[in-house]
């Protein structure tokens, strides 16, 4: 087990890492987990998914939504009963782990992801106590700003335009900037749960609430469903329970402070577990300094926490747009495990591997910002749709057609598109062609139908527009931001109309524009 790795290799016992813990922030206040009533558990009920597969206790869904108005005072006293006493039952933590087949040999046991099935009453008590916490985190200000991963209003989106943001600036100002993209292996599996307890009182969480978690994390078991089969039930010492509610939450507050680490010419990003470290300074030598460093304390986090960087799969990329600037072929990165006067070229520490280009969060990022390898990423992604649609033109109407288009075609190409959406006009036509093809195979279109008619007929955005689009509702209340948002804003008042009603406006809008119009919004931005 990795964490066992971990223990041995730094030749500490896990007890010694609790009683060293400390965290960057402890708030005077604590959290207290208020009773739940009828109408809080009558509103988690109604938002279960029926088609669900059942628990341990094989109670599934769609009995407790059926029979709400029954079970909710007992549901309701039970977990009262569980928040008050500060204990969880045993048997609402034990989990189904069913292997899910993904692609390769069926004899090889990597090849099957594990999905964890909790029992449903288990998740309503859960989903309670986690609305507490996470009001309690939020009031408080404890979890780190530049993580954002599962919390409200913030996504992928957000996190990849930071990252993009910072080394646009970077480059504007001259400055060089290396981004260290880190993978830590089955970083959830590996928590160690007397630590997470410690840290979660150090956030706050004392008396009766800390005894909950401790209930909640300590005597968790699992067993294997393979078809009607079932393995012996067996214990799990290490990792948040997967499967849960409150599993994300508590990993956040696992590694917040890693987002937290103040390190010299450093930005961290996080989503989760999937973290970015953007290294600065005046020359590529500097950079580097500041990154072997920044790495090792990193490292030495890590370690302190039971976590394992997967050094295999952790990349760095020096970002640049001319030749004259470029991050030199003979400058090597590695992450020293020797002792910090040791350190040199010479030693045995493991190299990182320097790639032109990453996949962050979805999204394929280049050492130029140039987005041409996104760009053909997803143009190969729609065009393997085609068959698809010239299938489904032949035995649907015309409104499923749609239906499968926004969920296969303008999802994929919506994905993060304020970030990559402006790329050069010569990169992007590649992929508004692929549109267009898919477009006149969903239609019944034939090849040389003209461009412009096709998108009006269709009633479909062209890539380019989607950009606007979307960039336009992100920022719509920000007029002067984007200049092309000014541009919309002086044909249909948009700064000042709701979010709702200014999409389907501007969408309209957009649908009358040409291709040359479109380009032209952006020409001055």
């Amino acid at each position: 087990m990795l964490a066992y790795d971990t223990l041995n290799k730094i030749d500490k016992t896990e007890q010694y890492l609790v009683n060293n813990v400390s965290t960057c922030k402890s708030p005077a206040n604590s959290l207290f987990l208020r009773p739940t009533d009828e109408k809080e558990i009558s509103e988690i009920i109604s938002k279960l998914k029926i088609k669900s597969t059942p628990g341990y206790d094989n109670i599934c869904n769609e009995i407790i939504k059926s029979c709400s108005n029954v079970l909710v005072t007992p549901i309701a006293f039970l977990c009262n009963q569980s928040l008050s006493t500060g204990t969880v039952p045993d048997i609402w933590k034990i989990a189904n782990v069913s292997p899910i087949f993904k692609a390769g040999d069926p004899l090889e046991i990597s090849n099957y992801r594990p999905i964890s099935l909790l029992s449903t009453l288990s998740k309503i008590l859960e989903k309670v106590v986690n609305k507490r916490l996470t009001i309690f985190l939020q009031k408080e200000g404890l979890l780190a700003e530049n993580q954002f991963g599962f919390r409200t209003n913030r996504s992928t989106e957000d996190a990849v335009m930071q990252l993009v943001n910072h080394v646009s600036n970077s480059i504007e100002t001259g400055t060089r900037c290396i981004g260290v993209f880190l993978d830590l292996a089955k970083a959830f599996d590996t928590v160690s749960r007397p630590i997470l307890l410690k840290k979660l009182e150090f956030y706050g969480v004392r008396g009766i609430a800390l005894d909950w978690f401790r209930s909640y994390l300590m005597n968790r078991k699992q067993r294997l469903k393979y078809g009607s089969n079932y393995s012996e039930l067996c214990n799990i010492s290490y990792g948040v329970p997967q499967g849960s509610v409150l599993g994300p939450t508590l990993f956040l507050i696992y590694i917040n402070d890693l987002s937290l680490m103040n390190l010299k010419a450093t930005k961290i990003l996080s989503f989760a577990d999937d973290t970015v470290v953007l290294f600065n300074g005046k020359t590529w030598q500097l950079v580097i300094e500041a990154a072997t460093a920044g790495l090792r304390s990193i490292s030495a986090w890590l370690e302190k926490n039971l976590l394992c960087l997967n050094v295999s799969k952790t990349k760095y990329m020096g970002f640049h747009v001319s030749n004259k600037t470029s991050f030199p072929a003979t400058i090597n990165l590695k992450l020293h495990t020797c002792a910090p006067n040791n350190a040199s070229t010479y030693c045995d520490c493991l190299s990182l591997e320097r790639v032109d280009c990453v996949k962050y969060l979805g999204v394929l990022i280049d050492h130029k910002l140039k987005w041409s390898h996104h760009i053909d990423y997803l143009s190969n992604k729609v065009r393997k749709l085609t068959y698809i649609f010239r299938r489904l033109k032949i035995v649907s109407e015309l409104e499923t057609v749609n239906l499968v288009y926004a969920a296969l075609v303008r999802s994929v190409l919506n994905y993060c598109i304020t970030v990559w959406g402006s790329a050069n006009q010569s990169f992007l036509i590649k992929l508004e062609r692929t549109q267009r093809a898919i477009l006149k195979v969903a239609y019944g279109k034939d090849f040389r139908y003209p461009t412009d008619s096709l998108y009006k007929e269709c009633k479909q955005l062209r890539v380019r527009q989607l950009y606007v689009l979307s960039t336009t509702m992100r920022f719509h209340r920000m007029v002067p931001y984007y200049s092309f948002i000014s541009q919309i804003n002086n044909n249909i008042d948009i700064m000042h109309s709701p979010q709702s009603i200014c999409k389907n406006v501007v969408s309209n809008w957009l649908l009358n524009l040409d291709y040359s119009a479109t380009e032209n919004l952006l020409k001055n931005n």
